[in-house]
């Protein structure tokens, strides 16, 4: 199987997809499950894993010569000072 920068564009927006489902789902604060013994996996737990799934297709494109597929140097924008209501 030839490794494409489509490929990794399909793989990203299966990714994305995923993390809306699990996101949807998930609390915002962990909860302890006695059963298994760990805490139940936050919004928080599903976007790291998501960011760093990213990264590692990033990885690829630049050691291909491909632009990256998500460019994590633009800062997001934000509005400065108190929401009015």
């Amino acid at each position: 199987m030839a490794l494409t920068r489509d490929k990794l564009v399909e793989r990203y927006d299966r990714l994305l997809e995923k993390w809306l489902d699990d996101t949807e789902k998930a609390p915002l604060r962990g909860k302890y499950n006695r059963l298994s013994g760990s805490y139940s996996k936050t919004d928080k737990d599903f976007t790291k894993k998501l960011t760093q799934n990213i990264r590692n297709l990033n990885m690829i494109c630049e050691s291909r010569g491909w632009d990256p597929i998500h460019d994590f140097e633009e800062e997001p924008s934000t509005l400065k000072g108190k929401a009015k209501q």
